[in-house]
């Protein structure tokens, strides 16, 4: 949401000015007449905008509380791991849930998004400004950190609109100081540069996003460390990826995500090995909390994925209710039978199910 507009503001200053006449305390009256004066300077007397978006899994969601909500949630982990597609779902549920007022941006630093992901996840990409509407995703082609900052800046900022932003930015590996980019290859980058820049664009925007009902979803790689001595102690990181300790410092959720191993495939027949002729349908994706607000940290999340979805979410709803009953006793298995508990199947025929 952007400021308020001059009209209002003016009209909210001038019921302060009159509470603050009222006040016994000249201490208050003093503050609340120096917080008339700086209106631009904070947040105080804007509505806060609050809302959940779904993961597009139960599993994740019900660890999550109900879902996402406004703030920076950071998506870290390894190669071919799941992040780009479990943003882009979020993405896709935030553009469900608010409908007119929903707008995403994708900012392309690593230079690929293959038309196959586009596909897959259901949504409408494009790279002119002038298309960009609550039905597509516009896509920021752009690996040069000061403008993407700047960007973002004039998005939250500028918001006349009141437009709610859902961001994601693949990868922070792929943002390169502008100065940088003109060096030679031989010439060394200034030390610390991306997360110093990283640190101001965080302190710039981060109380507006969450305030204002926006979503930032940065994507990191995992990052090795080096050491000169090896037996130096490690300094602790909750995720070892790239974006600098601002971004953990600044985030309301941290999400590691894992590669998927071959343990973790789903088979066509789950009684016979992996194979041409028994191939896999899925796999189970695999993600951590590092940060959380609500006590979470170390938890495991697994929920299967469905090879083959297109235009749809990939997420393999079915299984991973199945999944559930089975691990909560709702539903027992014995051999090639499926029992389902009485209670539960109560339950289900009072809510209309078969």
């Amino acid at each position: 949401m952007g400021r308020p507009k001059k009209e209002q503001v003016e009209e909210e200053v001038e019921v302060k000015q009159e509470t603050s006449k009222k006040l016994a305390n000249p201490v208050q009256a003093g503050l609340l007449n120096l917080m008339d004066k700086h209106v631009e300077d904070h947040l105080n007397y804007e509505e806060e905008v609050y809302y959940l978006i779904s993961t597009g899994s139960l599993m994740w969601d019900m660890e999550l509380g109900g879902g996402l909500m406004p703030g920076l949630h950071r998506f870290a982990g390894v190669t071919e791991s799941g992040k780009t597609s479990s943003a882009l779902e979020v993405a896709r549920n935030f553009q469900n849930f608010h409908q007119e007022k929903g707008r995403i941006l994708f900012i392309k630093a690593e230079g690929r998004l293959s038309r196959e992901i586009m596909k897959r996840c259901g949504l409408k990409f494009t790279t002119k400004i002038e298309e960009w509407d609550k039905d597509t995703v516009f896509i920021l082609e752009s690996n040069t950190y000061e403008f993407v900052i700047n960007f973002m800046k004039e998005m939250v900022n500028n918001n006349e609109s009141n437009f709610r932003y859902c961001i994601l930015l693949d990868s922070m590996d792929g943002l390169v100081p502008k100065n940088d980019k003109a060096k030679p290859i031989e010439e060394g980058q200034r030390v610390a540069g991306n997360p110093a820049l990283t640190k101001r664009l965080m302190q710039a925007i981060s109380d507006k996003m969450a305030k204002r009902g926006h979503m930032f979803i940065p994507i990191s790689q995992h990052t090795s460390e080096i050491k000169l001595n090896p037996y130096a102690p490690s300094e602790y990181r909750p995720v070892a990826s790239s974006g600098g300790n601002s971004l953990s410092h600044f985030s309301t959720f941290m999400f590691e995500f894992d590669r998927p191993i071959n343990s973790e495939k789903i088979l066509k027949n789950p009684s016979k090995p992996f194979g041409p002729e028994n191939p896999a349908v899925g796999h189970y994706c695999r993600l951590r909390f590092r940060k959380s607000a609500n006590e979470k940290d170390d938890v495991l999340v697994r929920y299967p994925i469905k090879h083959g979805a297109i235009g749809q979410s990939s997420i393999w709803r079915e299984k991973e209710i199945a999944d559930f009953a089975l691990a909560n006793g709702l539903v027992k298995k014995a051999g090639a039978w499926f029992k389902v508990d009485e209670s539960f199947r109560a339950e289900l025929k009072g809510a209309g199910f078969e």
